[in-house]
């Protein structure tokens, strides 16, 4: 039982194999999950731990702390519990080595395309033009949807697909099977208690 009121967690982005249409793409054996180079989600996700002693507060949009520092100007006398991408004080934060959140976007080449055709279409706001300049994955999938298929499927398999790309590194164990066994262990686990 810990006495942070932050518990940090790592993301694995998974990649898979070409798929025009998803078929269990939680438990694909071929699905591997990326370490580093996300192109989604590279920040971590954080719980707030609401047994700690003292109040917990939202910290940024990935963390939380014990001073309530959410929507006013950044105080150096804060220190690292007032950095603009959240907390990260030791005194508030826990890096949580054992678990990982897994995300599973776009597992099929029509899930991206739908997904991306929407918002190709859609107005643009400065906003979404500045996250289009921190994601290049979002850029390059939003311009590539009024090109042929046979481009948006290049584009989907640079950036989705396996083998990866050449600067990423793989988790070196887990794996869609990995994924399934654990789930399948963990059910059963309640389903008896």
């Amino acid at each position: 039982k810990s006495s942070k009121r932050c518990v940090h967690f790592e993301n694995l982005e998974a990649i898979f194999q070409f798929q025009l249409h998803h078929g269990r793409p939680f438990s694909r054996a071929s699905t591997r999950f990326r370490q580093d180079h996300q192109v989604l989600y590279c920040n971590g996700k954080s719980a707030a731990n609401l047994t700690a002693p003292g109040e917990v507060f939202a910290s940024g949009v990935h963390h939380f702390c014990q001073h309530d520092r959410a929507f006013k100007e950044a105080d150096p006398k804060f220190g690292l519990h007032d950095k603009e991408i959240g907390c990260s004080h030791p005194d508030c934060c826990i890096q949580e080595r054992r678990a990982h959140v897994l995300h599973f976007d776009c597992p099929s080449f029509a899930e991206w395309q739908s997904k991306f055709a929407i918002r190709a279409s859609a107005d643009m706001t400065p906003l979404d033009h500045e996250e289009m300049d921190l994601f290049p994955f979002k850029k390059s999938s939003m311009r590539v949807m009024k090109q042929d298929v046979n481009k948006q499927k290049r584009v989907y398999r640079y950036w989705r697909c396996l083998p990866g790309r050449k600067e990423e590194k793989l988790h070196p164990r887990l794996t869609g099977t990995e994924v399934e066994a654990e789930f399948e262990r963990l059910l059963a686990e309640v389903r008896s208690s």
